[in-house]
């Protein structure tokens, strides 16, 4: 019984095992074939084979996805990576277990510039010392603060504290929001997520706009999301039919017009076919006319440089502040692995150009007026822009 029982457990293993193996295998070279086929400029023969011979020494999916997250990373392409739940839950709906801040770099100093509360233990401008006892500016990335456990030693107005973080369930407000003053209107997007620009919503937003104050779009951290949110708003700063730009493939001779749809597979459905797309206006019932000033920073990218570049192409807007992203191809999400639906490929399938047909891609937008930040700007947690804006613009 015992032996029928381990002859049992053995085929068993062995039966997982090179299922395991057979699976990871039929990945690999799924894996291969999806780039070769959808990357926007196709693989060579030699990254063909490089690709195929990714060793799988591991049955872990961890590994598997390591290694090929490596080679990824070696093509330097801004929307060319695997990326797995968490992560697609922090870009598309601002949620993820972590301790709810983020930081600013100048030079080598690290200062806090943004909360997920307004009661957070952090606050804007402490500046961070060490981390688990070793100084910052002896780590090689900071980045992994934001999401594990440990203590952080921070200055706040000359004084120095320490704090234990605890990672928790946070969630990030990805809707755009109005703030007015006697002389301006200033309206944040954090992100260009579909919620926040539905046709209705859209609408009410740029209705209650007062038409006779300048028009301040703050895109400053804004890494994009949803190109057809962003050109739905942008509909509403033209009276008339007007080209924005291109979704540009090379060797591609075919042009087609491109329906800003913000569901995320009707869109990605038309940016996967064989052929070029105009970018225009679409019909709003109403137009402003406003004096327009785009708020920009180096980690705005993807949708929201296009924003900002199109409109500045245009001479409808300036844009303020310091070079952004330069990360603005168009990329479609590919599950890749039936074990695994929750894990993506992203694939670049076409260059993005603004409406004078620039290139943002590794460049980025540079801005019609640059803002200098100072360290006494990031310890008091002031707005630089705004005081920019008084200052110059006004």
């Amino acid at each position: 019984m015992k032996k029928h029982f381990l002859l049992s457990s053995i085929i068993c293993f062995l039966t997982i095992f090179y299922s395991l193996y057979q699976h990871r295998k039929t990945s690999s070279q799924k894996f291969c074939q999806l780039i070769d086929e959808k990357f926007l400029y196709g693989l060579s023969s030699k990254q063909v084979e490089d690709c195929q011979n990714i060793p799988d020494t591991d049955l872990l999916f961890s590994q598997w996805w390591e290694n090929r997250s490596k080679w990824l990373e070696s093509f330097n392409e801004s929307h060319l990576f695997l990326i797995g739940k968490k992560g697609s839950q922090l870009l598309w709906e601002g949620k993820a277990k972590e301790n709810g801040f983020r930081m600013t770099q100048f030079s080598k100093r690290y200062f806090v510039h943004k909360t997920q509360t307004e009661d957070h233990i952090l606050q804007k401008g402490d500046e961070l010392i060490s981390w688990n006892g070793v100084s910052v500016q002896d780590l090689t990335s900071v980045e992994h603060i934001y999401f594990l456990s440990g203590r952080l030693a921070i200055k706040r107005k000359n004084k120095e504290l320490t704090l234990d973080l605890n990672p928790k369930e946070v969630s990030w407000s990805l809707w755009p929001r109005k703030l007015t003053a006697d002389d301006w209107t200033l309206i944040q997007i954090p992100a260009f997520r579909k919620e926040g620009f539905s046709e209705k919503t859209l609408k009410k937003l740029m209705g209650s706009i007062n038409k006779d104050k300048p028009l301040i779009i703050d895109l400053r951290g804004n890494s994009g999301g949803n190109m057809s949110a962003a050109i739905n708003m942008m509909s509403y700063f033209f009276c008339e039919e007007t080209k924005l730009g291109e979704f540009k493939k090379p060797n591609i001779e075919k042009t087609e017009t491109f329906v800003p749809k913000l569901d995320h597979i009707d869109m990605i459905s038309q940016v996967d076919q064989d052929s070029n797309l105009d970018i225009v206006t679409q019909k709003t019932e109403f137009c402003l006319n406003n004096e327009l000033i785009v708020f920009v920073d180096k980690w705005s990218a993807s949708a929201s440089e296009f924003f900002a570049g199109s409109l500045q192409d245009l001479k409808r807007a300036q844009v303020v502040g310091s070079v952004t992203a330069g990360q603005t191809q168009v990329a479609v999400w590919y599950p890749f692995i039936n074990n695994h639906p929750e894990y993506y490929l992203i694939i670049p399938r076409a260059q993005i150009l603004t409406a004078s047909g620039r290139y943002l891609e590794g460049i980025g937008v540079y801005p019609d007026y640059t803002i200098k930040t100072q360290v006494a700007h990031l310890k008091s947690a002031a707005d630089n822009y705004l005081s920019y804006y008084y200052k110059y613009l006004k």
